[in-house]
């Protein structure tokens, strides 16, 4: 005797295993496209609401204004608000090494983490420095370059905060 006592008497057993067949690949097909939408969904939560250009290293000889106020040396980069929130807090992390050999440029780990509180309003963009000076001496004619510049924690008005721990939409400065 084939068959499950639920298909025994309505269906001959070829036709209840079909229509178990059936049944089971709707359940499956239905968990897939229900699950396909919500990764969507979560992934595009994921995403950065912003985006980082012009990261350059800047020594501080080359930082001269026209009123002859010099800025620090450090890494500089334009942030822009692509969200609809305001963004109250960054934290950035990089890494910095010495051009020539590749090593850190600094004792330890060549790691910096630098934070920045203010408002970056919706659509706006904000030119930050992340200061070199207290990590390189000022005198230094060392070129370096930027290895895994990121932001890693955005802090939104409404409280909502994006994390990016690992690095994962880590930018370079490369070595050329």
């Amino acid at each position: 005797m084939d068959g499950s006592l639920w298909i025994r008497g309505f269906l001959k057993p070829e036709e209840g295993k079909m229509k178990k067949n059936g049944i089971i690949i709707f359940i499956f097909s239905t968990v897939f496209v229900f699950s396909s939408c919500l990764l969507e969904k979560i992934q595009e939560e994921m995403l950065p609401k912003f985006t980082i250009e012009k990261l350059e290293y800047r020594r501080m000889q080359e930082a001269v204004l026209p009123d002859d106020y010099e800025l620090p040396a450090g890494v500089y980069f334009d942030f822009c608000n692509k969200s609809d929130k305001k963004v109250l807090f960054l934290q950035i992390k990089l890494n910095v090494y010495d051009k020539k050999t590749g090593n850190s440029a600094f004792a330890g780990t060549g790691t910096i983490t630098c934070n920045f509180d203010g408002t970056i309003y919706c659509g706006e963009t904000k030119e930050f420095c992340v200061p070199l000076d207290t990590y390189v001496p000022v005198s230094t004619e060392m070129d370096l370059f930027i290895d895994s510049f990121f932001i890693s924690r955005v802090m939104y008005s409404d409280g909502s905060v994006w994390n990016d721990f690992f690095g994962t939409y880590a930018l370079s400065g490369g070595r050329n």
